[in-house]
């Protein structure tokens, strides 16, 4: 997995670690709205 990361283009990896970033935080948004 890191390999295929590290061969992707640098605007690619920032593209995917931010969905990743927003991902975690809405998930931890959605469990404190919901519990």
């Amino acid at each position: 997995m890191t390999e295929f990361f590290q061969a992707l283009p640098p605007y690619i990896q920032a593209l995917i670690a931010g969905i990743i970033t927003w991902l975690l935080t809405a998930l931890g948004a959605a469990a404190v709205f919901i519990f």
